[in-house]
């Protein structure tokens, strides 16, 4: 598939689960990234030069519309075409009220670089007490977009 449709192909993944974006909760969104990106593979990113890899990144921040704790899963996709690349980046982001508690998790992130660490990757989430704290909350918002970061 063409990183360009990431986001339509992933919105149909989301209904055929019988979900809907606003609806998830952080392990439901967790669990549905986990598995697009186990049997989906993105035309033209080379998985030996991280060119299809997931972050899960979370902590407390403002972009200009007030705090929030923010869990988010991210996609993203390097295209190789020479010496030219092109990075995109899908992300699905839990969005909360940022609670005494929640702030006490701090910030950070963690990478998986190929499906091959999927195990070990899912290890950490089940782990992370980023994900934990929140797995079954109601966040705030909900939101997918795809981003051209390089």
């Amino acid at each position: 598939m063409e990183p360009r449709t990431e986001k339509q192909h992933f919105l149909q993944v989301i209904e055929a689960h019988g979900q809907m974006l606003a609806w998830l909760t952080p392990a439901d969104g967790v669990d549905l990234m986990l598995a697009f990106y186990q049997v989906e593979r993105a035309d033209g990113c080379k998985l030996d030069q991280d060119g299809d890899m997931l972050l899960f990144q979370w902590g407390c921040c403002d972009w200009g519309e007030g705090a929030s704790f923010e869990l988010n899963s991210t996609r993203q996709f390097i295209e190789r075409d020479g010496e030219d690349e092109e990075i995109r980046q899908l992300h699905l982001t839990f969005k909360f009220k940022p609670t005494e508690s929640l702030r006490k998790l701090g910030e950070g992130n963690r990478w998986c670089h190929s499906p091959k660490d999927l195990e070990g990757f899912r290890s950490f989430l089940d782990a992370a007490p980023a994900l934990t704290s929140v797995a079954r909350a109601k966040p705030a918002e909900v939101v997918l977009e795809m981003e051209l970061a390089g």
